[in-house]
């Protein structure tokens, strides 16, 4: 039996841990498998979903998008056969005769979209996609995971992180798809080198394609995937050596999407007046685009960026234990590289926007127009979750409204707590701290909702 076991697959796991969204009047808590565990407003499990019974998925996103009539979409691949990148729509949930489960709802999810992917044996690793009002965006990135390390993996019961690989060479690729049809547009464009895991907003504009996501350079996938559990066990500098190695900036791309045949290799196809991105028509395909992106929190020059850091020092030194405010125009190095970001979602999802929220070591409020950001640091000990945008009821203002953050604090003499700051000041404005005896782990992904 022991022997005949080592050729059998594992049984699929419903550790659900990444992110989780509202249907009707449940909670799904879902991950990067297509498992879905659901729950009641007041945390009573109900059971899980698996997609993979009713549709071909292997992975799924944990970032799910919400169009029309409170549909759900998310991203996904599917690896049996030849590998094909989906684009899945989940119904709204109804109440089923006879039963309120919200699983009968979810299992009616269906593939709208599929894309071949451009390599068989090693597929990209795509976490998130941009959604806009008439169209899907979905990226072909630089991380792929080797489909026969994957297997050779699973069946020993060792960790897959060894079957991902970055190639700075690649080309990310993205794709368009049509909402109303879910048909894929024939011009594609491409990126050398880009990896992101978070697409920040997208949105359609004069005819173009404008996306904004945290970008990922320069970093070792096994790093990624494994040296971050020791931040919480290094002391400071270690923790600040390690997260100086992961350059991510948020970026914006810009897709346009009238091509006249006509026009030259060399002529820039952009022609909002508000960006610095490009797109070229590639020499080799008329239906291949060349992009250039534009970084939405420019590196400051070196005596900047030095400023800026006695700037910080000199607040950090004065300030109490509530942290502080920090006002920045340039990037200012390692400790303000932000990703896990948020926006005002029911406003601006989709729509022209100016403001998003995000986290690193610091949190971090980014104008998109100016180009500027405000910041928000604890104490050395302290690591922020994502912040998430809660707005204000009456508000009319995109920023009107609080930010949240939950703040593990590894210092075990502090109590950790859920912070509260104004959207638009960034000026903290409450703590709520757990009981003495308690200890709130460190979250990736969180979300709001009135019950």
């Amino acid at each position: 039996m022991k022997f005949k076991s080592w050729f059998q697959l594992p049984p699929k796991g419903d550790n659900v841990n990444i992110n989780v969204f509202k249907y009707g009047d449940f909670l799904v808590a879902c991950t990067d498998s297509p498992v879905f565990q659901t729950v009641t407003q007041d945390l009573n499990t109900v059971g899980s979903v698996d997609l993979t019974e009713v549709i071909s998925l292997t992975l799924a996103t944990a970032h799910p998008h919400f169009g029309e009539n409170d549909s759900i979409y998310i991203s996904g691949s599917s690896f049996k056969g030849r590998p094909n990148h989906h684009i899945v729509r989940i119904p709204p949930y109804s109440a089923v005769a006879g039963t309120d489960d919200p699983r009968e709802s979810l299992a009616k999810a269906e593939i709208i979209c599929s894309i071949p992917s451009r390599s068989i044996f090693n597929p990209s690793y795509s976490h998130s996609f941009g959604m806009t009002e008439n169209y899907f965006i979905y990226c072909e990135t630089t991380v792929s995971l080797s489909l026969i390390k994957t297997v050779g993996k699973v069946l020993s019961g060792a960790a897959v992180n060894d079957a991902f690989s970055y190639d700075p060479q690649e080309m990310a690729v993205f794709h368009i798809i049509s909402r109303a049809t879910g048909e894929v547009l024939p011009t594609k464009y491409q990126i050398p080198g880009l990896f992101f895991f978070h697409t920040i907003n997208s949105y359609e504009d004069e005819n173009h394609i404008v996306l904004d996501l945290c970008s990922f350079s320069d970093f070792q996938t096994a790093d990624l995937f494994t040296q971050p559990i020791e931040l919480f066990k290094n002391n400071e500098w270690k923790r600040k050596k390690h997260w100086s190695t992961y350059k991510h900036y948020p970026l914006r791309l810009v897709f346009p999407l009238s091509i006249p045949q006509t026009s030259p290799s060399n002529s820039n196809l952009v022609k909002l007046k508000d960006t610095t991105c490009t797109a070229y028509r590639n020499p080799s395909s008329d239906l291949l685009i060349d992009v250039t992106s534009e970084r939405l929190l420019p590196e400051g020059e070196k005596w900047r960026r030095l400023l800026n850091h006695l700037f910080l020092f000199f607040f950090l030194v004065a300030s109490d234990n509530h942290g502080t405010r920090i006002t920045a125009n340039s990037d200012t190095g390692s400790e303000d590289r932000i990703d896990i970001p948020q926006i005002n979602y029911a406003k601006c999802n989709g729509r022209k926007y100016r403001y998003f929220y995000g986290t690193g070591l610091i949190l971090g409020k980014v104008d998109v127009v100016t180009k500027s950001s405000l910041r928000w640091r604890g104490s050395a000990s302290q690591y922020p979750s994502e912040p998430v945008f809660v707005p204000h009821p009456d508000a009319t203002l995109e920023d009107d409204g609080v930010v949240l953050a939950s703040v593990c604090d590894v210092d075990p003499s502090k109590r950790d707590f859920l912070l509260v700051l104004d959207g638009k000041t960034f000026q903290e404005l409450a703590r709520a701290y757990v009981p003495e005896k308690v200890r709130v782990p460190y979250s990736i992904h969180g979300s709001y909702y009135s019950i």
